[in-house]
């Protein structure tokens, strides 16, 4: 068997991690783990967090705010942020409008003055 000296053992690195497709760092540290626990480890998945739902707060805040007259998920975001402080995004305010339905069927586009329907 031959010995590998520190230039080749550099080149297997690199080699591996441009065919596993992951960065060298990662390699050395996945080879740092196994030598350390005899066992490969796996690191958990980085991944955006997933949006929390609307709670109690911004939803008895949106059902306020609708009681006030028929308005779209715009002005009612500007109008809960005046009132209450709390910022809640006009998608999210139009989602609690659809289950509670309180929103309209159709949308007026704004350039052509088309309706369509919202779904």
């Amino acid at each position: 068997m031959r010995k590998v000296d520190e230039s080749k053992a550099r080149w297997i690195v690199r080699k591996m991690a441009k065919v596993m497709k992951i960065s060298v760092r990662r390699v050395q540290q996945a080879w740092r783990r196994f030598k350390d626990a005899d066992a490969i480890s796996y690191q958990e998945g980085r991944e955006r967090p997933g949006r929390r739902l609307p709670g109690c707060m911004e939803h008895s805040a949106v059902l306020a705010a609708v009681q006030g007259g028929p308005a779209d998920a715009v002005r009612l975001e500007e109008a809960i942020e005046g009132v209450t402080g709390i910022h809640i995004p006009y998608n999210t305010i139009h989602g609690i409008m659809r289950e509670e339905d309180l929103a309209g069927e159709t949308v007026v586009d704004a350039q052509s003055g088309e309706e369509y329907r919202a779904d």
